[in-house]
């Protein structure tokens, strides 16, 4: 769900004409109710997928307004496509208002993408040549040596509630998943032509060396089961300024409904905390999470897929990319379990209002490290011994590490314009990364 700053200053107009009421209620703060709704055009950027073009609607309900800044319902729609070959067609509805004292999310999401990334497993362990996708290096092999085909459709719905305790909370759902991969789809791109053979890209070796099995190299359809104790002190969910948000998430995934692959569940941990540094400007924000298969066997494709009980994000991929290691190659790190911790500084440096609208600026400044902690079990017996130092080393896996500054614009304290700018601390994992789209990190 990636926007830009553009979309945002596009339907502000509209937004004041939507039909939406709104109150004075602090001398600094207008009070939204009813519905605030517009289309928005879809102008942004990832590094890691090219430029995004498209439109998004997003429709907010605040009621009377007596709930504000939380709003009743939220149905957000999305159809975008980025240069680099991907797509995202996305359906997404959250409430608390529609079942008495639960919070409903559902989601139906189609997520095709013609060169998906693909650097291999256990991160360190998977070797990265940079001129090898480089057209002007004499050790050129393809541009889309580390890519693949990779298709997403994902229908899915999640209950979340309160315990006795209000901060204690509980979150159970369940999903269709259906994965199409496989080979590059050469009528749809056109590398730049090498003496090696643009086409013989990594994938392909994978399952030629039968490191990627026979029933996995299609990808399958899962049903899936997911339960979760939560713990939520937040003052505000977009962008706390304190509190703490916490969990703890088993997630099932069922053989493939076709056959060819096993079931397996997950564990994830993950631990939020928000401290006010200068009231209402300043916070200190920190996430720590790890996640492990627990149970049975993860086919490939599934391995980069990060679960979560956001209601805005239920899954992403890394490690690596926009969510998890900004700067970092996308999915550059994929394993069986892995550590991830991001920090933030986030200042708030300017508010406004614009046609009836609540806005504010912040400024950002973040680390992020991950590292494998559980490598994925692989077969390379059947790797030629000539190759094999090409594509792997023996190593102790280590923390990847990557810094940067961002920029956010937020809207009636849910709508969030967010750009950050990272660094890969090693060029083993890349170099520079931007991305701009929605939401804050965490």
């Amino acid at each position: 769900m990636k926007k830009t700053l553009l979309g945002i200053l596009l339907v502000l107009p509209v937004l004041a004409l939507a039909g939406a009421d709104t109150t004075a209620n602090r001398k600094d703060e207008i009070v939204k109710k009813g519905w605030n709704l517009g289309p928005i055009p879809v102008i942004a950027f990832d590094s890691d997928l090219g430029f995004e073009y498209g439109a998004v609607l997003n429709f907010f309900n605040f009621g009377d307004g007596s709930s504000y800044p939380e709003y009743r319902h939220s149905i957000y729609t999305e159809a975008s496509r980025y240069t680099k070959g991907s797509g995202q067609y996305r359906i997404i509805y959250d409430s608390k208002y529609v079942l008495p004292g639960i919070r409903l999310m559902a989601d139906l999401q189609y997520l095709p993408t013609l060169a998906a990334e693909f650097y291999g497993f256990n991160g360190a362990e998977s070797r990265f040549h940079k001129s090898w996708i480089d057209p002007d290096n004499a050790d050129y092999r393809s541009e889309l040596f580390y890519k693949m085909n990779k298709d997403i459709v994902r229908m899915g719905v999640d209950l979340q509630g309160k315990l006795s305790n209000p901060k204690w909370g509980w979150l159970v759902g369940t999903s269709y998943q259906r994965y199409t991969v496989g080979p590059l789809r050469r009528s749809k791109l056109s590398p730049e032509p090498s003496s090696y053979g643009e086409w013989d890209v990594l994938y392909n070796k994978y399952v030629d060396w039968g490191i990627v099995g026979s029933g996995e190299r299609r990808g399958g359809d899962h049903l899936t089961l997911k339960g979760a104790l939560i713990y939520d002190t937040r003052d505000n969910e977009p962008n706390p300024m304190r509190g703490i948000w916490a969990d703890a998430l088993i997630y099932y995934v069922s053989p493939s409904l076709a056959g060819g692959t096993s079931g397996h569940a997950k564990l994830a941990i993950t631990l939020r905390k928000y401290v006010t540094l200068i009231p209402n400007d300043l916070s200190f924000a920190v996430r720590a999470m790890a996640q492990n298969v627990v149970a049975g066997k993860c086919p490939f494709y599934l391995l980069p897929q990060i679960v979560t009980v956001s209601p805005r994000r239920s899954f992403f991929e890394g490690l690596g990319g926009a969510y998890s290691l900004r700067g970092i190659l996308r999915n550059r790190v994929m394993a069986d379990g892995f550590a991830l911790a991001n920090a933030e500084l986030r200042y708030k440096f300017w508010r406004m209002h614009l046609l009836r609208q609540n806005l504010y600026w912040a400024i950002t400044a973040f680390a992020d490290a991950g590292m494998v902690t559980q490598n994925a079990s692989l077969d390379l017996s059947g790797v030629p011994q000539s190759e094999y130092g090409s594509y792997f080393r023996s190593t102790a896996q280590r923390p990847h590490y990557s810094f940067g500054m961002g920029g956010k614009l937020v809207m009636n304290q849910n709508f969030v314009i967010s750009g950050d700018l990272g660094k890969a601390a090693s060029s083993d994992n890349g170099s520079w990364g931007m991305y701009i789209g929605v939401n804050f990190l965490f």
